[in-house]
């Protein structure tokens, strides 16, 4: 899809930011989550992870407000909380803050935690709606 939009993109289709996570010669339009090519001060690129797309959009939403107030954007920076992988059966692995790695079934049951951490305001919302 970012092919065919009049931007710069990587190799990948990644449309290319400014640190501030706009778009070069763009300064109103934002990319972010995994349709961003979103690096590390090193360069490197970063997972494309909910984790790193619900950062990328609250610092989009941060960088708006100042705009509207006629203050400049504020550079995006971002440190991984960590990552876990479902592995299939009731085996996981992952990478904890602080480089902490574990494996199989407590990995599992952390993915399992995490998965219900974030679906159960979703969970919550969608039980309002059957409500009504």
């Amino acid at each position: 899809m970012s092919e065919r939009l009049p931007f710069k993109v990587n190799a990948k289709g990644h449309l290319h930011v400014l640190n501030d996570l706009s778009i070069e010669g763009h300064p109103n339009i934002f990319a972010i989550g995994d349709v961003a090519n979103l690096v590390d001060e090193h360069t490197k690129p970063l997972p494309p992870t909910a984790q790193l797309a619900e950062r990328s959009a609250e610092h989009v939403v941060r960088n708006i407000r100042l705009d509207a107030k006629n203050q400049p954007y504020r550079d995006f920076s971002f440190t991984n909380q960590g990552v876990m992988i479902a592995l299939g059966g009731e085996y996981g692995a992952g990478i904890l803050p602080g480089g902490i790695k574990v494996k199989g079934y407590l990995a599992y049951l952390i993915k399992k935690a995490i998965f219900w951490m974030y679906s159960r305001p979703l969970r919550h919302r969608s039980s309002i709606g059957k409500r009504r």
